[in-house]
């Protein structure tokens, strides 16, 4: 008696499992490369601190009154006047600071830009403003 047909022989439960393990780590290893050539989808970013100082007399801005764009600056407001001061900083607003006071607040400059800080004594009174400029 001939024996059977190639493809009909004796059937091999192990390879069933094989072949799935096999495609698994086919899987795994081109998700694993396909991740790593990932572009990146954010800039690079730089962190800047800068100290706003309220005065009775002036707006003062150290430790200069620039920035290039793609920066996030964290800015520390001081209130040194004799009375409360608000500042509007481009779209930001601080509210009143007591004399003595300080808060913290941080913005990033995405564009090259101009912005005006004002600073006001409660009840609108003597306003006060310094120019932030955002350019390369």
């Amino acid at each position: 008696m001939p024996g059977p047909a190639r493809g009909q022989g004796k059937r091999r439960p192990w390879r069933a499992p094989l072949n799935v393990a096999v495609l698994v780590v086919a899987s795994v290893a081109a998700a694993t490369l396909a991740g790593s050539r990932a572009a990146a989808t954010t800039l690079p970013e730089t962190t800047y601190f800068y100290n706003i100082t309220l005065t009775n007399t002036q707006v003062m801005i150290m430790p200069r009154m620039s920035v290039k764009p793609g920066s996030l600056v964290v800015f520390t407001v001081r209130n040194t006047s004799s009375q409360p001061r608000s500042l509007i900083f481009g779209a930001y607003k601080t509210g009143f600071i007591g004399a003595g006071g300080k808060k913290e607040f941080e913005l990033n400059f995405i564009v090259p830009w101009s912005f005006v800080a004002i600073s006001a004594e409660t009840g609108g009174g003597h306003k006060l403003t310094a120019r932030f400029v955002c350019s390369w």
